[in-house]
């Protein structure tokens, strides 16, 4: 019992850490995640879950590059490809369910129709899942929080803006595990994101801003068992982004490394 309650302690204060790191910037982005590090083995049943966190390559929408120096381009937002902290957690609801939540991206839902789960999983298991899921950023600012002050520059410091944005996702993951401690897995998923905002007071303009981004990827990864409570991921999503309102395309390859603590209450 202390000892469940001691891994227990340490998987919290683990994600906590990561949770901290991810701050926002005077950047105003809407990023379009497809790495996200999540096993098509389910959990177990109630009660089993997961902790983790790492660093993932990232594609986003800019809006602008720093708000502090430059309006929202309302005209051509540029595709860029940044960096961002991985923070997220996993629960077993039933057999098969699990929830994933990462706070700065998505709430998922995945259903295990093949396999068996993580805490059973030996070599030779092939599993098979379904994951669905949505996001939402609800991201502000003005002329105080941006820095103007520190920054000294002759932008009126008065600025303000707003940025809404909502996403959903849908796709599938595929696994094999080719030893007891190693699983290869696979999948594709689309997304579909809608993006919206508006500035007042930069440089004397204001005004409004708008959008929606398709993402399409094709991500690949490899699974290792650390012991029974921990894993270690690494991920490369193949990602495809258009902006069908202004004819903007990108594709490219994205990696991301996450370490996790995962407690199943099948094993």
């Amino acid at each position: 019992m202390a000892r469940h309650l001691l891994r227990s302690s340490l998987y919290m204060r683990w994600i906590a850490f990561i949770f901290l790191l991810t701050s926002c910037a005077a950047q105003i982005k809407v990023n379009t995640p497809t790495v996200g590090a999540i096993s098509p083995e389910s959990l177990g049943s109630f009660g089993s879950f997961e902790l983790g966190g790492g660093y993932t390559e990232t594609s986003g929408t800019e809006i602008t590059s720093d708000a502090s120096l430059y309006a929202p381009d309302t005209t051509t937002p540029q595709i860029i490809r940044s960096g961002r902290i991985l923070g997220q957690g996993g629960m077993g609801l039933l057999p098969g369910v699990d929830f994933y939540f990462d706070p700065h991206a998505w709430a998922n839902l995945k259903l295990q129709l093949i396999g068996k789960n993580f805490g059973q999983a030996k070599k030779g298991n092939f599993s098979f899942s379904l994951l669905g899921g949505f996001g939402w950023k609800d991201d502000k600012g003005d002329g105080k929080s941006l820095g103007f002050t520190d920054k000294q520059i002759s932008v009126a410091p008065d600025i303000t803006y707003t940025l809404k944005a909502t996403q959903w996702k849908g796709g599938f993951l595929t696994g094999y595990r080719v030893a007891d401690a190693i699983l290869f897995y696979g999948g594709a998923n689309y997304q579909s994101h809608h993006y919206s905002g508006t500035f007042d007071n930069f440089s004397g303009r204001d005004g409004s801003f708008s959008g929606r981004v398709i993402t399409k990827s094709i991500n690949l990864g490899v699974e290792f068992k650390l012991g029974t409570s921990f894993v270690v991921r690494m991920e490369n999503a193949y990602t495809a982004n258009y902006l069908p309102k202004y004819g903007s395309k990108s594709t490219g390859n994205f990696f991301g490394v996450y370490l996790a603590g995962v407690e199943s209450k099948e094993k």
